[in-house]
């Protein structure tokens, strides 16, 4: 089954609600910092993220 690339993964996004109880807000910060309210990108800063916080 193969995922929308504007869709982040389940697993993600289950540690990102875990973790970023604010994730919205972030989101509007992200949108307001960056200029960009491409949800691709969010998704990539947050498997960022997500990566250094677990590795």
């Amino acid at each position: 089954m193969e995922a929308k690339p504007d869709v982040m993964p389940q697993f993600i996004y289950d540690w990102a609600t875990l973790h970023l109880t604010h994730l919205k807000s972030l989101y509007e910060d992200f949108c307001l910092e960056t200029g960009n309210v491409d949800k691709t990108e969010f998704n990539e800063f947050c498997r960022q993220m997500y990566f250094e916080c677990n590795h």
